[in-house]
């Protein structure tokens, strides 16, 4: 025959073609594969990364707060604390008749109470409150004075202060001496007491008489 006839691939070639796509499907499929497992890998170093960051955070803070409690600690066995103790007297002015309250402020610890500024009031007035509390009208905590100036005052010594109030003529009436004491621990950390004592108001001369905690009014920080 005069005419070409038309080429027909060999079986050899088609099994080398299908060969050859087959490798390419497989290295494909290999890339997808190490692609994924890079995408794996990076998201559980991520994750580790975060779990170590919150530990070592945790751990950080669990250190803070550690620290901050033993300096807590630190602080409250040597700061300064101060304790109020109060007796009644009669005024030793020549006809005075008015009853008067000396406050003994005491400092107790190990430092001194820096910077205290002292305030009181004593009034003779009806208590207030249930049968079984004793607590002074509440408008006498609006009267207190001031002590002028300020004191430092050392472990396991005091400073006296006193008031004045004049007796009044009923037997129910009670003396009071209220007020508080500001001042500061050697760490710079501000603290208050504050103080109520009652007792009876006819004292005699040359002779101090007892007073006791009130119900209320009495606190320490």
């Amino acid at each position: 025959m005069d005419g070409k006839r038309n080429a027909v691939p060999s079986h050899d070639s088609k099994q080398r073609t299908k060969r050859r796509g087959s490798h390419i499907n497989m290295g494909l499929l290999g890339l997808l594969v190490a692609i994924g497992t890079g995408v794996v890998s990076y998201l559980q170093y991520r994750s580790a990364e975060k779990q170590i960051q919150m530990s070592h955070e945790d751990a950080k803070r669990q250190i803070e707060i550690s620290h901050n409690d033993s300096v807590d600690v630190m602080k409250r066995s040597n700061r300064a604390y101060v304790g109020i103790q109060a007796s009644a007297f009669r005024d030793t002015i020549p006809k005075s008749k008015d009853v008067g309250a000396l406050v003994h402020v005491t400092a107790i610890g190990s430092s001194p109470a820096l910077n205290a500024v002292v305030r009181r009031g004593c009034v003779v007035a009806e208590g207030v409150g249930k049968h079984d509390e004793v607590s002074p009208p509440p408008e006498v905590w609006n009267k207190l004075k001031t002590h002028p100036g300020h004191a430092d005052i050392f472990p396991n010594t005091s400073a006296d202060y006193h008031c004045f109030a004049s007796p009044g003529n009923d037997e129910m009436f009670q003396f009071f001496v209220v007020g508080d004491v500001s001042y500061a621990d050697v760490f710079g950390d501000a603290h208050k007491t504050t103080f109520c004592f009652y007792g009876d108001p006819d004292v005699h001369d040359s002779e101090f008489g007892k007073m006791w905690p009130c119900t209320t009014g009495n606190s320490m920080n």
